[in-house]
């Protein structure tokens, strides 16, 4: 029997995420990419478009409401390499609590990924703000990406 990893049990959330509630769109994950953490999702015929999950996760620093990625030379080329075949791809970046229940998911878009990786960032810093229901991404010179709280993909 195979034994289950901690990162398993992570992109498991995700995925059940992502299809639990689909917003009146059925998806269907078509395969697991030969590159590890990556899926390949389709929608029904509402949007025929197939895009691609790029799954990461942290658990939460000290309780601090912030999770840090760091992304590998691997991971960064994996990730532009989707973004330059003009493959739909979001990352979904998974900020783990000690209480599974306060764990959420903060999902990119290619143009938030792009902002990111552009200026040479190696890692992202989540967090959310007291009282503040959105994620907020540090990019530098003082400016951050606001992430909608509620986004699925």
């Amino acid at each position: 029997m195979p034994k289950l990893q901690e990162s398993d049990f992570y992109f498991g959330a995700v995925l059940a995420t992502l299809f639990k509630k689909g917003e009146g769109v059925n998806l269907f994950l078509v395969q697991q990419e030969t590159k590890s953490r990556v899926y390949k999702i389709m929608a029904d015929h509402t949007n025929p478009d197939d895009f691609f999950i790029f799954a990461k996760y942290r658990t939460e620093h000290n309780g601090s409401g912030s999770w840090y990625f760091n992304f590998t030379e691997n991971e960064q080329a994996i990730i532009r390499e989707y973004l330059c075949n003009d493959g739909r791809l979001s990352l979904a970046l998974v900020c783990g609590a000690s209480a599974p229940s306060t764990s959420c998911l903060c999902i990119l878009y290619e143009d938030e990924i792009r902002q990111i990786f552009d200026v040479g960032k190696m890692s992202i810093t989540v967090s959310r703000k007291k009282y503040k229901r959105n994620f907020y991404i540090p990019i530098g010179g003082g400016k951050s990406i606001e992430i909608p709280y509620k986004r699925l993909y």
